[in-house]
């Protein structure tokens, strides 16, 4: 199959085939950082030279130099990287596709192993230019699969335990991804703790003590996360910067600034400068 390429400003993506997806970010900053978030495919970030705090499934998990990160389908998730110039490869697996050819559960089951047993993180992984670039330059099915294989041979080494799927990877996560679903349909809206904990059938306490608990921040602390990493997204559109704040459901100017500024180092009005010098 031919290889698609999309340039997305300082990312590639290349789709190689209906089952895997390479990402690619040559030099890496806290604006690369990924919201809160969910999905059906496997992710497996290679991270070189990078440090950073991931938040995977309830779990806090610090890094720094060369990791390997390991995300099973639904598991809610985030990363905030450090400025620092390392790089990432992700890959991109689509487990329902690969089914005829490699079924994940089946292989670990032989090791009396589910997802929930493996590791997150393969730490200071040796490898990772080696893999980064066989990843990259991979074609073929059979390439990937060979890559993912020695993945899951390392982290099958590496299991914690042959216990029952924790509870918290299960249901706990299921209501999370809806909570985050529903954000993400909701977040140009007023949304009061109180209205969104209700949403969900809990009071407001337990909703908070929950929600913390499972994804390792606050409820307040991810909208305000979502808003302003939509609202930068508005910006590359090109939406003034009013009109990007009020899109993303901060109505505060000078709030929205304080807050972009917080998360991606400059200020709304530099980086639609340097938006507009890197078209030029």
């Amino acid at each position: 199959m031919a290889e698609t390429k999309i340039i997305e400003e300082n990312r590639s993506y290349s789709k190689k085939n209906k089952w895997w997806t390479v990402m690619q970010i040559p030099k890496i900053s806290i604006v690369d950082s990924p919201s809160l978030h969910f999905g059906k495919s496997i992710e497996l970030l290679f991270l070189h030279n990078v440090a950073g705090i991931a938040h995977i499934g309830g779990k806090n998990i610090t890094f720094s130099g060369d990791n390997v990160f390991f995300i099973p389908p639904n598991i809610v998730h985030s990363f905030i990287y450090k400025d620092g110039g390392g790089s990432l490869v992700g890959l991109n697996l689509d487990p329902e596709f690969m089914k005829s050819i490699f079924d994940i559960p089946s292989f670990l089951a032989e090791y009396e192993l589910s997802y929930s047993n493996l590791s997150n993180i393969i730490a200071d992984f040796k490898q990772i230019e080696t893999f980064t670039q066989d990843i990259c330059n991979a074609t073929e099915p059979g390439d990937v699969l060979l890559l993912l294989i020695q993945i899951l041979n390392i982290l099958i080494k590496h299991a914690e335990s042959t216990s029952a799927p924790m509870e918290q990877n299960s249901t706990f996560d299921d209501e999370i991804c809806s909570i985050i679903t529903w954000s993400k349909e909701n977040f140009r809206k007023k949304i009061l703790l109180e209205e969104v904990a209700a949403n969900f059938g809990y009071s407001k306490y337990y909703f908070c003590k929950k929600f913390k608990k499972i994804t390792g921040v606050t409820y307040t602390a991810y909208l305000t996360y979502l808003r302003i990493h939509q609202g930068r997204s508005y910006l590359s559109q090109g939406y003034s910067i009013k009109d990007a704040a009020a899109n993303c459901g901060i109505d505060d100017l000078s709030y929205f600034t304080q807050i972009f500024k917080k998360y991606f180092g400059i200020t709304p009005k530099s980086f639609v400068k340097q938006l507009k010098e890197n078209t030029n």
